[in-house]
């Protein structure tokens, strides 16, 4: 994507892995893209530079294995470890909802709402669907009142915009951001 279009239509975040982060305004993405990284190394401030060079946020996607298997423990004492680290930088919990049933949807919410994070975001991207109008309603109701949802992935035109922030969506994942306030529309993803 240009980012002389980013800038011009004033969209929200560019994101950054953690390779090859030198300071700088932006957003730190945690354990993409399925939560394997080791809860040692992501959630120690200053340790590694991630945390303290400057993020205006973090992404963190917990670990899928621990979800999909029902170790709600592991899932809170991720989130709570990595929440914790940031300090008074907004954590983002990143799920896959994609491959979750509502009842693990409904959990990973409450663990969010316990832990007190900022947003919740409904997909990496990296997997076989994106945000879904049942999924981003979902999640808004499941959450604190306080915690922000950004639906992404599969968003390519205004009309699948619109509908995913009536659903509840504050901010919306999309390589097609210029596109959608633009009106015009982008060829459908893999998914």
């Amino acid at each position: 994507m240009d980012s002389r279009g980013v800038c011009q239509f004033r969209l929200c975040t560019v994101g950054k892995n953690a390779t090859g982060r030198q300071g700088g305004a932006g957003l730190f993405r945690s354990g993409l893209p399925a939560g394997s990284n080791a809860l040692s190394v992501e959630s120690r401030p200053g340790k590694t530079g991630n945390f303290a060079d400057g993020a205006n946020e973090i992404d963190r996607v917990v670990a899928l294995a621990s979800v999909l298997s029902g170790d709600w423990e592991a899932v809170q004492e991720d989130i709570a470890a990595v929440f914790s680290a940031c300090g008074t930088t907004p954590l983002k919990v990143i799920f896959e909802t994609c491959l979750l049933d509502s009842g693990a949807i409904d959990r990973w919410c409450a663990t969010c709402s316990e832990t007190g994070v900022a947003f919740v975001k409904t997909s990496t991207g990296f997997s076989t669907g994106g945000a879904t109008v049942e999924v981003a309603a979902r999640m808004r109701r499941h959450l604190d009142e306080a915690i922000e949802v950004k639906a992404s992935g599969g968003i390519r035109d205004r009309e699948t915009a619109l509908a995913r922030v009536e659903a509840g969506a504050t901010r919306l994942g999309t390589s097609a951001g210029v596109a959608i306030v633009s009106g015009g529309k982008v060829s459908p993803a893999a998914y």
